[in-house]
């Protein structure tokens, strides 16, 4: 799974990291739903547009929550 990384530097530093299709810096994220709730989190890639979806995801206090989702992403694994 190509973005793994990504998501360990999300939980333990609150940054996406770099793109692991395009190997670009400029990678944002976002956790969806209420504080404690179950929700979703999504991250990508700003300049080759490839992005994850993360399901049933405990949503928690630290992270970025309900950011707007660029349009066009790529989903891949």
């Amino acid at each position: 799974m190509k973005w793994l990384d990504n998501l360990e530097s999300v939980a333990n530093y609150k940054k996406s990291g770099i793109c692991p299709f395009c190997g670009s810096a400029d990678t944002d994220y976002s956790f969806f739903g209420s504080i404690g709730s179950m929700g979703f989190g999504l991250i990508w890639c700003n300049n080759c547009r490839k992005a994850y979806h993360m399901s049933r995801v405990k949503v928690v206090e630290g992270f970025k929550l309900n950011k707007d989702i660029p349009k066009g992403l790529d989903f891949q694994q």
